[in-house]
């Protein structure tokens, strides 16, 4: 009965995964070789005015006696990989957690001095509620602002804090679905442009459209992505989205249709290898995984302080990531089984990176970066960029482009992105006001509940003291105007599509909200 030391599951061969709060690193310790891989986020901020945030290429350390991290994982290997660093990187900081025992009746708590919400938290997990606070003394707005069973959350997971519970629920198998020849034809002449109106189209019509978008970059065959896999994936995603006002399915087909016309029409998809453009499209699908239809402000004020890793950090876009991997590594679609260790990792990192770049919170650090690449490198992110002080020879001057190229692509696709999830702005007018009224309906209906639960009302919230025209006239103004000039600097064959939002904020000038919802009618309801 004894274990062979060797084996894998034997003390001197079992990983240690530690998170090392003061330097923002993952660390896999292999106890027997002294083997580590870290990765880090690189979302420290600085604390003179506007975030730091670059994402950074995942650094390894690879023993040269351990060849069979070259080879690709099976896929319940690396769904247990990730799922063990999702474990910790969502656990609790140690902090005690008021929670509904599983098989316990309102009212019953018990605290876990290190409760691991994952992977086998209880079905109700009370995330923001002191200790001290009955459940029975919570109204059905508080329980529903803070995601407790009851007949106003709508069951465990419902509400404010949404991300509490760990295990997302299993996927439904769906077979793909036929193809509408003409719906196709007319989506497929648009998908390279500004102009596509998804909200014309069923959802069945975007999931095919999507799929191309993989096709014609030819995926598929590059990557060796069967596509099987790409429609179960597909699938996944849609099924993961919730029926949100704005936050939905349409919105993922969006913002994955425009970061590949920003792309294709900027010159920067030409410059990006085929993993990279993998990434990039992955990246918008799964950028709104599971979003409930409230801010990371409204998230935070339902939680205790020290009950949540993420409070006031990207605690939405990290739980799209924790979401997208968690789906790409299913064994219902294991689309990244071909991929050897090394490629995960750098494969997870850029498309992590991604994703935390829309984090709203990030925004006026991107804008600086955008900025300050415009004065150091005259006009373009491409590989034609060249930097003088890479004037070197032999291995490490092409060592020092290889990283200089990486580091301006990720640096693109991160600025593409943003632009890509806030281009509402940049559209036809038709288009744009359909998406202002979904954008304010969910804005209001986060600010209704708000106000029920006795919270303070998020500013950009209040129906009381705000208006729909209002907002996006100030969103043009302080937010995507600076924005989308320091991006066009940088890719100036955009400046013609850009121009829109000029167009766009003169012609809200002559609007109300009384005509904008009367032109725009109840089509603008969720599907």
């Amino acid at each position: 009965g004894r274990r062979r030391e060797g084996s894998p599951d034997s003390p001197g061969r079992r990983a240690k995964i530690e998170y090392h709060t003061t330097t923002a690193q993952w660390v896999l310790r292999d106890q027997q070789h002294n083997h580590s891989v870290s990765s880090s986020l690189r979302d420290s901020h600085s604390s003179g005015g506007g975030n730091s945030c670059s994402g950074s290429p995942l650094h390894t350390n690879l023993s040269p006696h351990k060849p069979n991290l070259l080879r690709p994982l099976s896929p319940r290997s690396r769904q247990l990989q990730w799922k063990s660093m999702s474990s910790v990187l969502y656990r609790a900081s140690g902090s005690p957690i008021c929670c509904v025992a599983p098989d316990g009746k309102d009212g019953t708590k018990h605290t876990h001095p290190s409760f691991d919400l994952f992977p086998h938290a209880p079905k109700h997990v009370l995330g923001g509620v002191s200790s001290s606070v009955e459940l029975g003394a919570l109204s059905e707005v508080h329980k529903h602002l803070r995601g407790v069973g009851g007949p106003a959350s709508g069951g465990a997971g419902a509400g404010l804090p949404f991300f509490a519970i760990r295990k997302a629920a299993p996927l439904e198998k769906r077979p793909w679905p036929e193809r509408d020849e003409a719906e196709f034809a007319r989506g497929k002449e648009g998908l390279k442009t500004l102009g596509l109106d998804p909200l014309t189209f069923s959802p069945e019509v975007l999931l095919h459209l999507l799929l191309e978008i993989f096709e014609e970059l030819d995926l598929p065959r590059k990557l060796a992505l069967p596509t099987q896999k790409l429609q179960r994936f597909i699938l996944a995603v849609h099924s993961r989205m919730t029926p949100n006002p704005y936050h939905n399915f349409f919105h993922v087909f969006d913002v994955t249709q425009t970061v590949y016309a920003l792309a294709l029409r900027s010159g920067l998809l030409a410059s990006l290898t085929d993993m990279e453009r993998f990434a990039l499209i992955t990246a918008a699908m799964c950028h709104d995984l599971e979003h409930p239809g409230f801010s990371n402000m409204a998230l935070a004020k339902t939680h205790n302080p020290g009950n949540t890793q993420f409070r006031h950090d990207a605690s939405l876009e990290k739980h799209h990531s924790l979401r997208a991997f968690e789906l790409m590594v299913d064994h219902d679609v294991d689309l990244l089984s071909g991929l050897n260790t090394n490629t995960y990792y750098a494969f997870r990192t850029l498309v992590v990176n991604v994703i935390l770049s829309t984090d709203m919170s990030r925004h006026k650090s991107y804008l600086e970066r955008a900025v300050a690449a415009k004065e150091y490198h005259e006009s373009t992110l491409h590989l034609s960029w060249h930097d003088s002080s890479l004037a070197m020879e032999g291995a490490r001057a092409e060592a020092a482009r290889k990283d200089q190229r990486r580091d301006n692509a990720e640096l693109g696709m991160q600025l593409l992105m943003k632009c890509a999830d806030i281009s509402n702005v940049v559209k036809p007018f038709p288009v744009a006001a359909k998406w202002a009224v979904r954008i304010t309906d969910e804005f209001f209906s986060q600010g209704d509940l708000e106000r029920e639960g006795g919270l303070d009302v998020t500013a950009n919230c209040d129906r009381n003291k705000q208006t729909r025209v209002g907002l996006q006239k100030g969103f043009i103004d302080f937010c995507t105007s600076p924005f989308f000039e320091a991006v066009e600097g940088l890719y100036p064959a955009l400046k013609e599509d850009f121009a829109v939002m000029g167009v766009n904020r003169e012609r809200w000038d002559a609007y109300t909200d009384e005509r904008l919802l009367e032109e725009v009618g109840d089509y603008t309801k969720g599907r």
